[in-house]
């Protein structure tokens, strides 16, 4: 497998860079894949509040994993699949007025085109910063040829493509693509959705791949490629938090991988004889309690499979923060959460002797201040 084009955080894939999304790479300008296009599994991700609100939109989601992750970065073997996108480029030094040269992807080789009179000269592209996208989400490149001839047929001396830049603004107002057959359009045109300049969309979900389409009919919309609204994550989230003790529930999740697709008391008898780690993981404990425990697991922590669990999320949240535990989780370096129980001792304003912290020597610096007040 050759080496990857790029690199991006996991919190990057989750939050700016997931399905869709466009990259700008070293050399590249590309579109991230669809969940099934990614190479690899990552890690099982253990958070079963989390499956359960994702499953009030995505019912048929099975589990949640981590993005997939190969610590040789040399030779790698799992990896985020990207598409590359746009289609067309322009030139960086041709020289001919301050016009450059629109070219579509078949026509780059090593990110550079072939001057059509000198083969020996070359000219480096770059991704043209211009793509459609419609309402719905849908993406694709613009039809450059149908933009500059409103829509009508390509004619034989329809050959090269140019975009002309007037001023030094940089502005749409200055820009305009041009054909060898003489037509010229203003790029501000395509901004203005009255015009309907660059047609109707045609369904196209790159990220899936090519060919991938469904119907639609919404009008076309520029989008600048690098630009700061071209792509908005939806992002479900819950507090991470320790379970409340509980040894079948424990022992389940220490052997989900083998009970997930249990569901009746006979598939989890025959697994305990086929898998000796999981007889041990269960010893002494009650079958039916054992099922009920995979049962609320697998229906994301909910004690049914109603499909209603919107409630019970933050309901959970609550029970652990509020239980009368002390201390929650575990003080150490690996745990995800730690908090623990104390008495606050209010200091007097204005005078009179400070009663010390009751945090004081605690492990807290040994001269944290006592609370002076509470805000609500």
């Amino acid at each position: 497998m050759k080496h990857p084009d790029g690199q991006v955080r996991r919190s990057q894939l989750l939050n700016t860079f997931g399905p869709g999304a466009l990259i700008d790479l070293p050399k590249h300008s590309v579109l991230v894949g669809g969940l099934d296009d990614w190479r690899g599994t990552g890690a099982l991700l253990d958070e079963p509040r989390l499956l359960q609100k994702i499953r009030r939109f995505l019912p048929d989601v099975q589990e949640l994993r981590e993005p997939p992750l190969d610590p040789d970065s040399q030779n790698p073997t799992a990896g985020v699949t990207v598409w590359q996108f746009p289609e067309w480029f322009i030139t960086q030094d041709f020289i001919k007025g301050r016009a450059r040269r629109l070219v579509h992807r078949r026509a780059v080789r090593n990110g550079q085109i072939e001057d059509d009179d000198d083969k020996k000269k070359k000219y480096a592209v770059v991704p043209v910063r211009f793509v459609r996208a419609c309402p719905k989400g849908h993406i694709g490149d613009i039809d450059w040829y149908g933009l500059v001839h409103e829509g009508e047929p390509r004619k034989p001396q329809c050959q090269k493509l140019w975009m002309e830049e007037q001023g030094s603004s940089g502005d749409l107002a200055s820009l305009w693509v041009r054909c060898d057959c003489g037509k010229r359009r203003s790029m501000a045109v395509a901004s203005k959705r009255e015009y309907e300049a660059l047609g109707h969309c045609d369904g196209s979900r790159l990220w899936l791949g090519r060919g991938h389409r469904e119907e639609c009919d919404e009008p076309n919309r520029l989008l600048i490629r690098s630009a700061s609204h071209a792509y908005f994550s939806q992002l479900l989230s819950v507090i991470s938090l320790p379970e409340q003790d509980d040894p079948v529930m424990d022992a389940v999740a220490a052997e989900w991988e083998s009970l997930q697709a249990v569901d009746s008391l006979a598939e989890l008898q025959m697994l305990c004889k086929l898998l000796k780690k999981v007889e041990t993981a269960l010893q002494g404990l009650d079958n039916t309690a054992v099922l009920d425990a995979i049962r609320t697991r697998r229906n994301g922590g909910a004690a049914s499979s109603t499909g209603n669990p919107s409630p019970t999320v933050k309901d959970a949240e609550l029970e652990i923060l509020t239980a009368p535990t002390d201390p929650i989780g575990r003080d150490h370096p690996d745990s995800v959460f730690y908090a623990r129980v104390f008495t606050p001792v209010l200091t007097h304003q204005g005078g009179g002797n400070q009663t010390p912290s009751p945090l004081a020597g605690e492990g807290w610096g040994g001269g944290a201040s006592a609370i002076n007040r509470i805000l609500l």
